[in-house]
């Protein structure tokens, strides 16, 4: 049939509900999100002010981001409800620990080991793409079981390096990489 029926059917999420209901849908959800960023942006830039304006950044930005969190999470996620608010808190707290580990390992790398901030940001990025082709070149010989489990070992194994890495007694008798002088 020509011309095809524009807009396509798919492009609205719920079935038997006008284009217009789906777009102020749309708008109130963004308009929500917009609400929240206000918010927490406000709210992260009150350290940098001084103490009057922080207080008024903090006064407006954490009502502004409280009632942005209440509408864009779903119902229960402030609780850690059961069903999906547990799963979304879950989620954010797995974000949160590997972005503070993300971060974490360059600053120890840089002040305790003395490596330059250049290289330790290299050995912290260049292993993730290495480790992802891998992972996929290991599923697709090995199966996702038995990948799923090299992947644990390996795991398991880079978390004794670090462990062995930021241990006091390593520490002490390994100094940190610095340039030779000349």
């Amino acid at each position: 049939m020509w011309p095809p029926c524009w807009p396509p059917a798919h492009w609205f999420p719920v079935a038997g509900v006008a284009p217009s209901e789906n777009r102020r849908t749309l708008l109130r959800g963004l308009g929500w999100g917009l609400v929240l960023s206000v918010g927490l942006g406000a709210v992260l830039i009150a350290p940098n002010l001084p103490v009057q304006w922080a207080l008024v950044a903090l006064v407006v930005g954490l009502p502004f981001a409280y009632l942005g969190v209440r509408r864009v999470l779903p119902a229960g996620t402030l609780t850690a409800r059961r069903g999906l608010p547990a799963n979304v808190v879950f989620a954010a707290a797995m974000s949160m620990a590997f972005f503070t580990a993300d971060l974490f390992i360059p600053l120890a790398l840089t002040s305790v080991r003395g490596i330059s901030a250049t290289l330790a940001v290299i050995l912290t990025t260049v292993p993730v793409p290495v480790g992802t082709g891998l992972a996929g070149a290991l599923v697709a010989t090995m199966g996702a079981t038995a990948a799923g489990l090299s992947g644990v070992l390996v795991v398991a194994g880079a978390g004794v390096v670090l462990a062995l890495l930021a241990s006091t007694r390593f520490a002490e008798t390994h100094p940190p990489l610095t340039p030779p002088e000349r």
